[in-house]
Formats: structure tokens, C-alpha cells, sequence
């Protein structure tokens, strides 16, 4: 028996039809959703378990590449290297392959891509490395043996390349000899007539196209295909993109279709994005006369919720020191959607803090235990559940922050009335300090500073720093200083430094014959903080002076020092250096 030639019962032919077969249709879909998912982004300067994450997910997405590209005929026979694979999938089907393959017959990943292996010392190391494996006929994660590609990566500045062709052999050809969409032989039965055995429980069901319907009666279409079967998907993988095929012969239906309870709308082809819970109907509508509308096929998808990912954590550095790391940033880095989370942490087991950014830790506040950080990924979307904690650790300093050395003081700047008489002119500074115009005696009133030596001093720690001599001359009205500029320089580190300054005023006070404390002068501190602060150590300070006992004329609060008329008596003078993040009342 002959098979009709369709040309002769005045019907066009299938095979120069502009119409798709429905294996065709969904295998090109197939395709094109896996090359679409082929990005290979260069990533640098990340930490190691990032860069391990980006890895596994290229050599993923190329895996997936090689699946496609066997499917549609390509061989990697012979292919030993990863270089020789990523070659392979980076030709195209020559034209006599190309004319009779329906589906993809271009490359297979971007011909950009690059492949970047590791150096002989990296391969010796654990570091991880994509590996080609022709057993398995895939792309491996190894952390050892040897040299791999250490990542993929892409130069979209390129030139495009040319693309080498290659012979193809597709599971299922076009047809190159007759005018069917399928290549057939006529061929006499060989054997005898006997019954032929049919396996009814593993019949495999292929959807056909739709054909003429029988005359006078108009048949029911087909309903429409999804590309995505209903069910549960990972959260992470939504919103999903579903593409609807027509199974029907081309022309006589067009697809339907509405998501939820939405408007219908016509199918003009792209993806239709399907949010977590969602539900679509789509149906095959007729515009022939010869065909009834489809039944409705339904579908729907659910959310799996997923865990967030535990936030990195990074420092500056591992442990603290007094030369370059008395401060250390932590900083929290997100292996999730932004949308999604906010990130937590909080030190040494205290009160769990919103993460804004970096945030310093000192090495003054740890000293003795140092630092354990935790932080963790708190969901701030429906169906994220809270990631586990990571932890980090600041080991503490191996040595304790101390100061050792001497102080030395001096006056400058002196401010008074008009007729100011005093040693220290613009722009001279000195130990020593005098001011007014001497009408009891001969001497006017002065002030000395002598400076002390201190040893193992800590913050918060009260020390002495040296003393004042103070003598209260009888002065003429109109000749004092109303105050006085005071600057202490700290030693420490041997011959390093450091320099705060204060203000000190001047009172000058009626003598009466009433009291002798009532017309004592004083000095005071207009602030007990400096006005300056100094970096010692990588650390910031400030520091606080107070005064402390005096001689029998004189006495003291914390920020006065009063001597009596015509007299003079030392102060000694206290201090205490304060790091600036700490709060002091």
C-alpha cells in the first residue's frame, strides 16, 4: 500500500506549513528557559563562601546547557578538558543540520564566556574548582587533586565572536526527502503473522496535533499546555514564568486564559508571571466554524517556604592591638533578597540590634573577654522563616592598654582688661606665668606649673599629673588676667605626646578685713574635660583634670584652687584619661 501524497488531495503541504508541531513547540520552550538562566557574572574581592555559591550556581547553569545541548543532537565525544566542553558548546549546527532540527541549533552559552583555572599553587590548595568529569558526563565541585576553573566569567565588552559550525544529530529530523513534517520508508513486514506483544502497563502517552474534524460534525478542541506543571515550588523561585502552548493545528483556535479571578485575555505568547498562590484557567477558543471551544485546563502554585540564609560576618581584623587595631569595624554582609530580611546582631551575648551598617567595636570595652558576634537573617516576607545564626569572633588584646611617662604644662594666651601687665605677650608660652602690678609688696601674682612622672596608668584610672604654685599678690585694679590658656603634654611610648588643652579663669576678689577665705583669689577649670581630644594608641581620648590637696594656705574643690591674700601654697593637680565613646556624666 502506498501512502497518499497530501499535494494531490489539493490540501498544502505539512511540511512548508508555517504552523508548529506541538514536540517542537515545547521543546524549543524548554530550551530557550534554560539559556535563559545562563548568566555567568564575574565576582571579585568576596568572601570565600560566596565565591563557592557563585560557582556551584554556574556550574549548575552549565550543566544544564550540556543536557540541552545532547538533547539537540550535540556530542561531546572526545571532550577531555573543560576548555574542550565549554568549546563544544559554543559552535553552532551547521545548515543542513540546522534546516532539518526543530528546535535549538545555535550555541549553547554565551560565546563571551571565559574560563579562569587556577595557578599551580591555588590547585594545591583547598580552594574550591569546577572540574570536568567525562564519566558522568558533567561539571563537578572539587576542593583538591588537580587544577580547575577557579570561576567563569564573561566580558560583555567583547567583540561577538564568530561561531564554528558543527555537524548535529537530533533524536528527530525535519524532513529532507518527502513532503511529510517527518521523514518515513515503506517497507514489507518481515517475520511471520504472528500477534505482537504490547506492554499496556508502561504506555506512553504523546499529545497529537489536532486534525481535520470528520465532516458535519464540529469537534472539541484541545485544551491549552502549560509549561509548568501545577504544584509546590520553592519561594525563592517565584514569581515563575509560565508559557501556555496551543496544541491545536495552527489557525482554527486561539488560547484564553485569566490568573485568579482576573479579566480573560487573549495568549499573545511571552512569559505570564505566576505570584506564590496564584491559580490560572486557559482554554483554547475556536475561530472556525469546524471546532468547539476547549474545555478549561487549571492550574495552580504554592509557595514551599524557605529559610533565609545566615548573614556573613566580616572585620577588620581578628584581634585587637593598641597600634593599629584598637578599633575594629564588623560588617554584616546579606546572602538574600533585601526585600526579604533584616539582618540582627548583637555582642557577647547581650541585646539583639538592628543592623544598619558597619558598626565599630573598641578594644578598651574588651579587653578581657573580646568580642563574639552573632548575627542572623530575621524574615520580612511572607513565607521566609528566620535563618540559624552565624558567629564571629575579636580576640582580645595580648597586651592591656597602658601609659607610661611624664607631663609638662604650659601657659598661653593670657586675656585681662586694657591695662593687663603680664609676662606671657601674644604668640610666647611658658611654665611660669605672672600678671598685674604689684602694690602691697613687690611681687605680683604668678602661677607655676611642675609637671610628674607616671607609670602603668589605664583608662579611668585617676593619676597625678603635677601640681601648681600659686602666689596671691596684691595687685593694682585693672592690671589682672581674667584668664588663661593651659596646655598638658602626656607622655607615653617613650617620646611620643600627646596634648590637651584647658582654660583656667582668673578671679581677683575684694580684700576686706571680714575674712581672710573671703578674699582669698582662686583659679578655676572652666571645663574639667579638654577642649581637645588626642588619638593615642589608635584609640581616642579625652581627659579630665581636677584639683587635689594643697599647702596650709591654700584649698581646693574639683575645679578650684584658692590661696589667701599676700600668700602662697601648691595644688596638686589630678587626671583621668576617658576614651570618647564612652558616656561620662
Amino acid at each position: 500500500m502506498t501512502h497518499p501524497d497530501s499535494t494531490s488531495l489539493g490540501a498544502p503541504s505539512l511540511r512548508h506549513s508555517y504552523a508548529f508541531s506541538l514536540l517542537e513547540v515545547l521543546m524549543t520552550l524548554t530550551g530557550v528557559g534554560i539559556l535563559s538562566a545562563i548568566t555567568i557574572a564575574y565576582v571579585s574581592s568576596t568572601p570565600e563562601s560566596v565565591a563557592l555559591a557563585k560557582l556551584e550556581s554556574d556550574v549548575r547553569k552549565i550543566n544544564n546547557a550540556v543536557q540541552v545541548y545532547a538533547a539537540f543532537g550535540g556530542s561531546l565525544a572526545g571532550a577531555d578538558s573543560a576548555e574542550d566542553v565549554i568549546t563544544r558548546l559554543q559552535t553552532k549546527a551547521d545548515t543542513i543540520t540546522a534546516k532539518q532540527t526543530a528546535g535549538l541549533t545555535g550555541s549553547f552559552v554565551d560565546p563571551s564566556l571565559r574560563l579562569e583555572m587556577q595557578s599551580s599553587t591555588e590547585a594545591t590548595s583547598d580552594q574550591p574548582r569546577a572540574i570536568w568529569d567525562s564519566a558522568s558526563g558533567r561539571f563537578v565541585i572539587a576542593h583538591g587533586g588537580s587544577a580547575g576553573v577557579k570561576r567563569f566569567t564573561v566580558n560583555g565588552n567583547a567583540t561577538p565572536a564568530t561561531l564554528t559550525s558543527e555537524s548535529r544529530n537530533p533524536s528527530m529530523r525535519l524532513s529532507a526527502v518527502s513532503t511529510w513534517i517527518w521523514d518515513y520508508r515503506e517497507s514489507r513486514a518481515t517475520g511471520g503473522m504472528n500477534p505482537t506483544g504490547i506492554d499496556v502497563d508502561n504506555v506512553v502517552y504523546t499529545p497529537m496535533t489536532a486534525g481535520p474534524p470528520p465532516a458535519g460534525s464540529p469537534q472539541t478542541l484541545k485544551k491549552p499546555l502549560f509549561s509548568i506543571p501545577q504544584g509546590n515550588y520553592p519561594i525563592s523561585d517565584f514569581n515563575l514564568n509560565l508559557y501556555l502552548a496551543n496544541p491545536n493545528l495552527a489557525g482554527v483556535s486561539r488560547i484564553k486564559y485569566r490568573v485568579d479571578s482576573g479579566a480573560w485575555m487573549i495568549y499573545a505568547g511571552g512569559p505570564i508571571s505566576m505570584y506564590p498562590n496564584s491559580k490560572i484557567s486557559a482554554f483554547a477558543e475556536t475561530t472556525s466554524s469546524n471546532w468547539k471551544n476547549s474545555s478549561k485546563a487549571n492550574s495552580d502554585y504554592k509557595p514551599d517556604p524557605a529559610k533565609l540564609k545566615a548573614p556573613l560576618i566580616a572585620t577588620t581584623a581578628p584581634q585587637f592591638d593598641y597600634v593599629e587595631n584598637a578599633v575594629i569595624d564588623v560588617r554584616l554582609e546579606s546572602l538574600n533578597h533585601p526585600d526579604t530580611e533584616q539582618l540582627e546582631y548583637r555582642l557577647n551575648g547581650g541585646a539583639w540590634l538592628e543592623y544598619t551598617g558597619p558598626f565599630p567595636v573598641y578594644a578598651l570595652n574588651y579587653e578581657s573577654t573580646g568580642v563574639d558576634i552573632e548575627a542572623r537573617a530575621i524574615s520580612a516576607a511572607e513565607y521566609y522563616l528566620d535563618s540559624d545564626s552565624t558567629f564571629g569572633r575579636i580576640e582580645p588584646p595580648a597586651v592591656l592598654f597602658s601609659i607610661t611617662g611624664e607631663s609638662n604644662g604650659e601657659f598661653y594666651d593670657p586675656i585681662g582688661g586694657n591695662n593687663l601687665v603680664t609676662n606671657l605677650t601674644a604668640g610666647v608660652s611658658d611654665e611660669y606665668f605672672t600678671w598685674g602690678t604689684a602694690t602691697g609688696t613687690d611681687v605680683a601674682s604668678w602661677l607655676e606649673f611642675t609637671g610628674a612622672a607616671y607609670s602603668d596608668v589605664r583608662p579611668g584610672e585617676r593619676f597625678m599629673i603635677g601640681a601648681f604654685d600659686y602666689y596671691n599678690g596684691t595687685i593694682a585694679s585693672g592690671t589682672g588676667a581674667e584668664s588663661i590658656n593651659f596646655s598638658i603634654d602626656l607622655e607615653f611610648s617613650g617620646s611620643e605626646t600627646r596634648t590637651f588643652d584647658f582654660e583656667l579663669g582668673m578671679i581677683n576678689t575684694p580684700n576686706n578685713d571680714v575674712s581672710p577665705w573671703e578674699a582669698a583669689d582662686f583659679v578655676f577649670v572652666d571645663s574639667v574635660f579638654a577642649s581637645t581630644n588626642a588619638t593615642i594608641a589608635g584609640q581616642e581620648f579625652t581627659l579630665q583634670i581636677e584639683f587635689g590637696e594643697t599647702g596650709v594656705d591654700g584649698f581646693s574643690t574639683i575645679d578650684q584652687f584658692h590661696v589667701l591674700e599676700d600668700a602662697s601654697a601648691f595644688g596638686n593637680l589630678y587626671a583621668t584619661l576617658f576614651p570618647v565613646f564612652d558616656v561620662i556624666d
